[in-house]
């Protein structure tokens, strides 16, 4: 076999090789680690960060504990809330609970909706008019 030959083989190879990728990534499916509304969040970047910082300027922050029965949320004054639970490595998993939570009773998400991993939670509320935001990550076992 020749020097050309070997050449136009690896040649060959290479292109096919390239093709087949490109196909896989046209035909794959979506990325998880990619939010749908990631341009969303950034233009609203100014009031997540007002929310959070509004949070910690009332010192009045849920306790978010896990165990074994789930994760629980206990909020130290009666509040409307919205508990966002995100699974980073499959969006499938995510969902919202919203609700009127009742001081000093938890909020408990049970652990059977709750895959072992991690888990980002986000929990929004008002307080006497004030909109506040709490991120977390909690991890489950």
């Amino acid at each position: 076999m020749s020097w050309g030959t070997k050449l136009a083989i690896g040649l060959t190879v290479f292109i096919v090789f390239i093709l087949s990728m490109g196909t896989r990534m046209l035909v794959g499916g979506k990325d998880d680690l990619v939010e749908k509304d990631y341009y969303e969040k950034g233009q609203s970047y100014d009031s997540d960060y007002r929310e959070q910082q509004n949070a910690l300027d009332q010192a009045k922050l849920p306790a978010v504990t896990s165990g074994a029965k789930g994760i629980r949320v206990t909020f130290t004054e009666t509040v409307p809330y919205t508990l966002i639970c995100r699974h980073p490595f499959n969006s499938a998993r995510d969902f919202t609970l919203a609700n009127v939570a009742e001081a000093g009773i938890p909020v408990t998400i049970p652990a059977h909706r709750l895959a072992p991993g991690n888990w980002n939670l986000e929990i929004r509320w008002t307080d006497h008019g004030i909109a506040q935001k709490l991120k977390q990550q909690m991890t489950i076992k």
